[in-house]
């Protein structure tokens, strides 16, 4: 058997991490200049390394692992492992989860999370066989916007409206010399209700502002609702270079403006949006548990997908936002 070699990953590699990626999960394509750009402005608190592993010469899989900035602990940890599906059971995927323990240890890690889809049998196998355990499940719902019925929903944004309530876009709000300052605090209070294991954590400015200026920021497709000036709700998409379809970034209200439509009326707009620019499909994620978004999402027409599985080991034993496949 041809040894495995699992060395760091160089600037070099950017190809072929972003072809494995694509390879095992063509409906979440990446690009070379997107995770880049990832690479280039992460939040300084946030430890980050990545790890290419070899079998015969070619270069078969990848492995890193980070920190979150939004739930940041600087002793948890998430991983992924990614293998190119025509050499697993060879040992490649232990081969790198190995060295990212051997890797970790100087930092003293209390817990390691990844994420899976519930589908992905062989990468569920190979964490519980490690000692992860299942700690939170996510639903992704999709929207088939050429489909969708504007009809039920009319109304909904006049009579906002007439009480006062404005959506503008992002890059209507351009000549507010606080725009960004505002919307990173709207995007911290909604964060702190956000269903998620760990405790959140305030996202540094700057590192915000990477984030509005990601590749796939669509500045006509993020809507934040007004009030007497003040900023109540948001709801943005993302797009992935190569993807016909559009993701949620994050859709929230303040919580003195909840229940009285705005997340549905922010909705609506995208898909609006999503219809015009001609894409596919709105996806979404949300926590199983996160009731009240998945109604709104629901009576918007969006259909459940395989859910996304959250697995955690602690320390004592021995948290993955992307998606991992062994």
């Amino acid at each position: 058997m041809s040894r495995i070699k699992v060395r760091p990953f160089v600037k070099d590699d950017y190809e072929v991490l972003v072809g494995i990626w694509n390879q095992i999960y063509p409906e979440y394509p990446s690009s070379i200049q997107e995770v880049k750009y990832n690479d280039q402005h992460e939040d300084p608190r946030c430890k980050h390394a990545r790890f290419m592993a070899e079998l015969g010469g070619e270069t078969v899989g990848t492995g890193e692992y980070y920190q979150l900035s939004a739930w940041f602990h600087p002793q948890k940890f998430y991983i992924d492992i990614s293998v190119k599906p025509e050499v697993r059971k060879k040992g490649v995927g232990s081969a790198i989860y190995e060295v990212l323990l051997e890797k970790l240890a100087p930092l003293e890690p209390i817990s390691l999370r990844c994420r899976v889809r519930e589908d992905m049998t062989e990468g569920r196998d190979f964490l519980e066989h490690r000692g992860f355990e299942e700690n939170f499940r996510e639903w992704e719902s999709r929207l088939e916007v050429s489909t969708f019925d504007f009809r039920p929903h009319s109304g909904l944004i006049e009579s906002l409206e007439s009480r006062g309530f404005l959506i503008k876009t992002y890059k209507e709000l351009e000549s507010d010399p606080d725009r960004d300052s505002k919307l990173h605090k709207l995007w911290m209070e909604i964060n702190e209700d956000i269903p998620f294991p760990d405790p959140p954590t305030t996202v540094p400015f700057e590192t915000f502002l990477d984030w509005m200026r990601f590749p796939g920021w669509l500045q006509d497709g993020f809507f934040v609702m007004l009030y007497d000036g003040e900023y109540v709700g948001l709801s943005n998409l993302l797009k992935s270079q190569d993807d016909p379809s559009v993701s949620t970034g994050l859709t929230g209200v303040r919580r003195k403006y909840r229940k009285m439509g705005i997340a549905t009326a922010l909705k609506l707009k995208t898909v609006e949006y999503a219809r015009k620019s001609g894409f596919k499909y709105i996806k979404t994620w949300n926590a199983s548990y996160n009731q009240v978004m998945l109604h709104i999402n629901e009576k918007l027409g969006f259909k459940k997908q395989v859910a996304w599985i959250s697995y955690l080991k602690k320390q004592a034993s021995f948290s993955l936002i992307i998606p991992t496949a062994l």
